[in-house]
């Protein structure tokens, strides 16, 4: 592979791990591809911005990324778990923007993971923004701890037009939200 190469961008259905000798690729500031080819390419390479728009990511896959300074980080992810991460904040305390996506049909988040989600959000000290399965997560304030921000989400809940009170709809969260669905 050249050594000019500034961004690469794998198809999602490649699950081949590419064997790339050391020093290939020095350059390389943008990733968008596979988990599997991610942990083959982006360690130790200057990444800046990394897609992943298929597979797991595993602690070893955090720990493997952590090794360029990533500050833009997208997954395609179905489950994300509290320990999961705190566990990125932990690997890649520097990214400042992060956004998981999904392809899948996912039940929308409990207020209690949402704030649970607000409360790790506190351990990125970089973190600008926030967004999960297209819930965006805002700064309030610099926390008392002085390890980040206060974070919390901000739901999405249109005004209906035809009202003269201008009532949101309900809480994205209620029985009666889903019946918009």
């Amino acid at each position: 592979m050249t050594k000019t190469l500034f961004e690469v961008d794998f198809d999602s259905l490649m699950d081949v791990r590419p064997d790339l000798p050391a020093g290939s690729l020095p350059r390389l500031r943008s990733f968008t591809g596979p988990v599997c080819v991610a942990d083959a390419m982006v360690p130790s390479r200057p990444v800046e911005f990394i897609q992943l728009n298929t597979g797991t990511i595993l602690e070893t896959v955090a720990v493997k990324l952590a090794k360029s300074p990533v500050t833009l980080f997208e997954a395609s992810i179905n489950l994300l778990s509290i320990p999961s991460l705190l566990f990125l904040s932990q690997m890649m305390p520097y990214l400042q923007n992060v956004r998981f996506t999904t392809s899948d049909s996912v039940e929308p988040p409990s207020h209690q993971f949402c704030d649970d989600v607000a409360e790790v959000l506190t351990f990125f000290p970089a973190l600008e923004s926030f967004e999960l399965w297209g819930i965006h997560f805002e700064q309030t304030q610099k926390t008392p701890k002085k390890h980040g921000h206060i974070w919390k989400a901000k739901m999405f809940c249109p005004v209906h037009s035809s009202e003269s009170n201008q009532q949101p709809f309900p809480d994205l969260f209620s029985e009666a939200f889903m019946h918009y669905l």
